[in-house]
């Protein structure tokens, strides 16, 4: 019984622990791996923060909140050439339009108008067109007449008109905003323009932004000494055309 027994001893099957450790050891294992797991997880699951905005960014651009820029963020690193096509382009326009109806008074001071949004959605800053343009008719389909008609490039201090145009960076998750004052519109390509309301109705707005290089070689260009200047913000901003209609409706 004595040698039975002292075999059983050796063999580890009763008695003594050989490894007094072990459960420690195979419960620290696994402690140390869930750690593992939970900390890919947890950066899997905590947003990457997206960059403040300069203090020093121009009065003309806003930055987003941050979701939507984290969100125009995300969609960028989607290679350009794998978007349908319709997606394809790095500025969305938006009109931020009153909701209730316009008085003849608001309208005649200038006091309310349209907002145009041009906002950001590539993951590079881009160089924008700083003009937009605008008709408006009543709803027969006749234009509006003009309270002034003011030509922009009388005077300037550069050899074509081109190089004094004033072309705007936007940063990613940034807008571009264009006022739409319907007493004094100072954003028309070629004038300072407003509009005379003389009766109530509803007025269809139509709302043109577009910028396409050669025509705007061909139209400004006059007078520049290198138009193929590589770096030169005529040759670098975003060609595009969009257009969007607003409803107008004044009362008394």
């Amino acid at each position: 019984m004595k040698h039975l027994l002292g075999f059983l001893l050796m063999m580890g099957v009763v008695g003594c622990d050989p490894n007094p450790h072990g459960e420690q050891a195979a419960t620290a294992t696994v402690t140390e791996a869930r750690q593992a797991v939970d900390s890919t997880t947890a950066r899997k699951d905590t947003p990457t923060p997206f960059p403040e905005t300069a203090s020093n960014s121009s009065p003309q651009t806003v930055p987003l909140d941050t979701n939507d820029s984290m969100t125009a963020a995300a969609a960028a690193d989607i290679p350009n050439s794998k978007l349908p096509i319709g997606d394809r382009s790095q500025v969305e326009v938006t009109v931020a339009a009153p909701v209730a109806g316009l008085s003849l008074r608001e309208v005649d001071q200038g006091d309310v108008g349209f907002v145009v949004q041009l906002q950001n959605k590539g993951s590079k800053t881009v160089t924008l067109w700083p003009y937009l343009s605008v008709k408006i008719t009543t709803s027969r389909g006749k234009p509006v007449p003009r309270s002034m008609n003011l030509g922009r490039f009388g005077f300037r201090s550069t050899p074509s008109i081109l190089e004094g145009i004033p072309f705007v960076s936007v940063k990613p998750g940034e807008v571009y905003k264009i006022e739409i004052n319907l007493k004094q519109f100072r954003f028309d390509p070629q004038v300072i323009t407003g509009w005379r309301f003389r009766r109530p109705g509803k007025y269809d707005v139509a709302l043109v932004y577009e910028y396409d290089r050669d025509l705007a070689v061909i139209e400004y260009g006059k007078g520049c000494p290198d138009l193929d200047r590589a770096n030169a913000p005529w040759n670098l901003a975003v060609e595009t055309r969009e257009s969007k209609h607003v409803v107008l409706n004044i009362t008394n």
